[in-house]
């Protein structure tokens, strides 16, 4: 469905993690959210260009956690 939301112009290319960690979230949200970033990214490249979505693990660490208060240090894995 993406594909057909960027038009013929923009290359689209995703990267997926090999061995991704399972994360918890509501499967309609993130629908959601990639389509909004599609559209916006979409939009910004108005003759065309290359849209790549990757996924990838990441620990995240103190400097951000301390902004983000809610969220624990390091590798969440269950």
């Amino acid at each position: 469905m993406l594909r057909r939301l960027i038009g013929e112009d923009i290359e689209f290319v995703t990267e997926a993690a090999p061995d991704p960690w399972t994360v918890r979230a509501d499967p309609s949200q993130v629908d959601q959210i990639l389509m909004n970033l599609v559209v916006n990214a979409r939009d910004a490249m108005p003759r065309g260009g290359k849209l790549v979505i990757s996924t990838a693990n990441l620990a995240l660490g103190s400097p951000f956690v301390e902004r983000e208060l809610t969220i624990p240090p390091g590798d969440t894995r269950p």
